[in-house]
């Protein structure tokens, strides 16, 4: 078979897995009687094996057979799989496979010199990588920028390029450029608006305004730069931890007031527009805090609301983006403004329920990682205003329950076998954990139990928050990982304590999600340079070390890549790494408690079923019907109530 067939043939088959994958896991949402949605769960592990194991050989085969120069006709269908499949369905798990179809059509292409190809494959590649590995490698964000620059510089071909989709790249790659890697990288922050300007100069350029100066495309780009350079101004000049020249400030001011007398009389129906004449109100101080506070919530309810039945998905993300910004608005303003406590903290709560109301409503597979990332910078936002370490649990696991329901029951799970491991502690070793906190002697332990076994539970549930910004083939593989992609995987410990590291709620559980992953004796795990053996909470680390490998057992719901080992395989292997890998005095005592192994065993079989299911049934009520989820932070009181 020749190459170009070959090529077709990978993406006519890769398409159809993609697609088959969409309608296993969509299926779970949709199925209410109990014995067929289980069913329908045992099925889809099968499959998912299945297609894990197709899609390895799919990629293998390809990549062995890309190594050589393309023909012509090789080079027209890998173009045309880039952009036929993955481009028009686009699948941030598919990114690898992207990156490496494009850099292979890319040498072809720079070849005989194709600008107008050149320039969507490279524009693609910024994107992939921004969307991807942006998050999983901080020095990525270079190599995005030098993508972004390639694209861009195929200006200087501007009028040899008769796609107008190419054209319209070069564009849209300047607003990626700006709106999602200097922002975060360098130059926004600081006031620099070249990458603005450059944009700006070329859409006034001679050449673009005689071909393009009536494309509609090309025109709403160039607005939504003008309109996201004002956002910029505005939330720089109500950012608290943006400190700028006089200069600076003074040039903002004036961008912003130079767009608001353009829409002198459409203020009100333009969002951005009301945020940049909101803020000159407040740096003036020609509004109080309340009225401001008011008229921001206000102007928020006012927002359409998404509909995900009648809307495209680009409109739904329009009023998304709308809502967050009014998000952050209302955020600088009770920052910025002079309230007192009590009403800082009632908006806030205010805030937060508008914020977890419209979340609830998003379908768990729509925009995946674009709704993740939002809630991410949600919560960072409103947990100022939250009460105390067991709201902001709530919330957080919240976000975990309605975007990354797998992750949320393995915490879950991991939190029940930690409550009932260190009930069984406290009733047979209640010495194990004299020294910890306050903890002083044996009575003391007996005396707190509660408050004890109320932080092991959320030292499980909240272990893996550093997997919240996780990219979501990372949490439901099906294909193997890139080595990126692995060492991204040994992170998250450090990702999730860097995370929370301003919230001193949270403090206490700091060494549990840094050294969760960490040996008992210390010697291997990660991250390498944590030492969990003098934590003082070290035995709280080795209980939910033991419990997050008790979790593995029996679970074929989460791993689809691997066939689940059983709960008893699991122990086993335990017991060998008592000592080295495992704490040698939680193994010994489990292995001689019958009954606490069976209920171990209950959590992660029946628990672990009817924890998934109810999980499930409930995102799909509050996507229908609106309102907060009813969720449990125990996996047993599921069972039990079943």
């Amino acid at each position: 078979m020749a190459l170009h067939d070959d090529i077709r043939s990978f993406t006519k088959k890769y398409k159809k897995n993609i697609e088959t994958r969409t309608e296993l896991n969509d299926k779970l949402f949709k199925i209410c009687d109990q014995d067929k949605w289980l069913k329908t769960l045992k099925n889809r592990a099968v499959r998912c094996q299945k297609l894990y194991k197709d899609n390895e050989k799919l990629i293998s085969g390809l990549n062995s057979k890309l190594c050589g120069e393309l023909s012509d006709k090789a080079g027209e269908a890998l173009f045309s799989s880039i952009f036929d499949v993955f481009f028009d369905r686009f699948e941030i798990s598919d990114v690898p496979i992207i990156i490496l179809l494009c850099r292979t059509a890319a040498e072809h292409f720079e070849k005989k010199k194709d600008y107008n190809r050149l320039v969507r494959i490279y524009a693609f590649l910024t994107y992939c990588n921004m969307e991807y590995y942006s998050r999983i490698r901080v020095e990525e964000r270079d190599k995005t920028i030098e993508y972004a620059k390639k694209t861009i510089s195929f200006k200087e071909h501007y009028a040899e390029l008769d796609d107008p989709e190419a054209r319209l790249r070069i564009f849209r790659t300047y607003a990626n450029l700006m709106g999602n890697v200097l922002e975060e990288h360098t130059g926004l922050r600081d006031g620099d608006f070249s990458v603005y300007d450059e944009m700006m100069a070329l859409w006034s350029s001679e050449t673009v305004q005689k071909m393009d100066g009536n494309n509609s495309d090309i025109r709403n780009e160039v607005e939504w730069m003008k309109d996201n350079m004002v956002y910029v101004c505005a939330r720089n000049l109500l950012d608290y931890r943006t400190v700028h020249s006089e200069e600076i400030r003074n040039s903002e001011i004036a961008f912003i007031k130079e767009k608001l007398e353009e829409h002198d009389k459409d203020i009100e129906k333009n969002t951005i527009c009301w945020i940049a004449d909101m803020t000159l109100k407040i740096i003036n101080s020609e509004i109080t805090p309340l009225d401001a506070i008011h008229k921001v919530i206000m102007k928020t309810d006012a927002i359409a609301k998404p509909d995900f039945e009648k809307l495209t998905p680009e409109e739904n993300c329009d009023i998304l983006d709308e809502k967050y910004m009014m998000m952050e608005l209302s955020v600088a303003v009770l920052r910025k403004m002079d309230f007192t406590e009590k009403e800082r903290t009632e908006y806030g709560r205010q805030i937060t329920f508008r914020f977890f109301k419209d979340i609830h409503k998003i379908p768990n597979n729509l925009f995946t990682n674009y709704v993740d990332d939002i809630c991410k910078e949600y919560f960072s936002m409103v947990r100022p205003f939250l009460n105390g370490v067991g709201e902001k649990e709530q919330k957080l696991m919240q976000i975990f329950f309605l975007r990354q329901p797998l992750t949320y029951i393995h915490c879950l799970l991991v939190g029940s076998l930690a409550y009932r491991l260190g009930s069984a502690i406290i009733e047979k070793n209640p010495e194990m954990l004299v020294g910890l906190g306050e903890l002083d002697s044996i009575k003391d332990v007996i005396s707190k139990e509660n408050g004890i076994l109320d932080f092991v539970r959320r030292a499980g549930l909240i272990h893996d928050v550093g997997e919240i910004i996780m990219p979501t083939i990372i949490n439901m593989q099906t294909r193997s990982l890139t080595e990126d992609e692995k060492s991204f995987i040994l992170k998250h410990p450090e990702i999730g304590v860097e995370y929370l590291k301003e919230d001193t709620d949270f403090e206490p559980y700091r060494d549990v999600i840094l050294g969760h992953h960490k040996s008992y004796d210390g010697k291997s795990g990660y991250p390498a340079g944590f030492d969990n053996t003098a934590s003082p909470y070290r035995v709280i680390i080795d209980i939910i070390s033991i419990c997050d490998a008790l979790e593995n057992a029996e679970d074929y719901i989460s791993r689809a890549y691997k066939e689940p080992k059983s709960f008893d395989e699991i122990f086993r292997e335990i017991c060998e790494g008592a000592g080295t890998t495992y704490n040698p005095y939680i193994a010994d005592m489990i292995k001689n408690d019958d009954a606490l192994r069976k209920e171990l065993r209950f959590i992660v079989t029946e628990g672990r079923i009817k924890a998934t299911q109810e999980v499930y049934r409930n995102i799909v009520t509050c996507v229908q019907y609106g309102g907060s989820p009813y969720f449990r932070l125990n996996a047993v009181d599921m069972v039990n109530d079943g």
